[in-house]
């Protein structure tokens, strides 16, 4: 492993089974993502791409003693995501969702500086370098005239945008995209697009779902295709 990518997040899932609710829901999952690897996710809906994506964030646990999901960042591997679980992103509809059910209205900018301090609300004013840091992130993703606008006055499309900066924010080593592009108007759809495409050239593992094949970035390099929660294919 290369200096440069021993930042990033290493998951291996083996023979992997998952239950919600008494319901199979992943059956022998094995999969492995490594640093500099682009992976789409696909399936149809139900398929339980969220819940995988889930499982590699730590969200959710798999049956016990129903083979094995580790860990690695630079160093050894491990059997439980705690100590990594702040090193990877996840962007997805409930994430999205959570604002507005608590009511955290507060500015695309102060979103954004959430992800610099990994935390859910403002810690206070954002520094100087800080709100440099923060702009940058919404430029790039060409959402830069947001920054002073609420979250919850913006389309749904401008706040996945929004919730991707603030993913970047915290240097991931591992981003989860859940159904990214779903539903987005034409417009942000295509910064999104248009963002993925930029990766093609850098380190960082990135996951996108999605349940339609043309939504599939040429900057990937590897998909995973879902079948009723068993892996039917899995590679380059």
């Amino acid at each position: 492993m290369t200096r440069s990518a021993a930042r990033f997040v290493e998951v291996e899932l083996s023979g992997v089974d998952l239950h919600r609710d008494g319901r199979a829901v992943l059956a022998g999952v094995s999969w492995r993502i490594r640093a500099g690897e682009r992976w789409v996710v696909t399936g149809a809906n139900g398929a339980g791409k969220t819940q995988l994506l889930k499982l590699v964030a730590g969200d959710v646990w798999p049956d016990p003693d129903r083979g094995t999901r580790r860990y690695r960042r630079g160093g050894r591997w491990q059997a439980q995501p705690y100590l990594l679980k702040d090193e990877i992103a996840y962007v997805g509809p409930e994430r999205q969702d959570r604002y507005e059910r608590h009511g955290w209205n507060f500015t695309a900018l102060e979103v954004v500086g959430t992800g610099l301090t990994r935390s859910d609300i403002p810690q206070g004013p954002l520094r100087p370098a800080q709100a440099r840091a923060a702009r940058a992130l919404l430029t790039r993703l060409r959402v830069g005239r947001l920054g002073s606008r609420r979250l919850l006055s913006l389309s749904m499309g401008e706040r996945r945008l929004v919730l991707l900066a603030r993913a970047l924010a915290s240097r991931p080593g591992l981003l989860l995209l859940d159904e990214l592009l779903a539903g987005l108007d034409a417009v942000n759809r295509a910064r999104a697009i248009s963002w993925l495409e930029s990766t093609r050239r850098g380190a960082l593992p990135w996951v996108l779902s999605t349940h339609r094949d043309d939504e599939v970035p040429r900057s990937a390099t590897h998909r995973l295709r879902l079948e009723a929660g068993r892996v039917l294919e899995a590679g380059p």
